[in-house]
């Protein structure tokens, strides 16, 4: 199983300590009438509420500064998440 957050999962995976989780997440500004691709580390407690937030240019620093601060605390992959009750278990039904 693979421990890195890359240009393939970064918007499922994250990295998660005892109250804490970090992420990769997008957003954009506008300068100059143009609109500028961001990326972010997004440092967030259990209750989704944002501790720290750092903008980058591009995935690729955003990737490489993510791993050097967070990558010692717990890989999280969603998608490998256990399947609760509803749509798609059929347990509502």
């Amino acid at each position: 199983m693979s421990t890195v957050i890359n240009s393939t999962n970064w918007n499922y995976c994250h990295f998660k300590s005892a109250k804490l989780k970090a992420q990769i997440t997008f957003g954009a500004d506008w300068i100059d009438n143009t609109c500028h691709e961001l990326y972010f580390i997004t440092v967030t407690d259990h209750d989704e509420v944002e501790v720290f937030q750092e903008s980058y240019q591009d995935f690729k620093n955003a990737q490489e500064e993510l791993h050097k601060r967070y990558g010692h605390w717990e890989f999280v992959d969603l998608s490998k998440a256990a399947k609760a009750e509803g749509c798609d278990s059929c347990a509502a039904h």
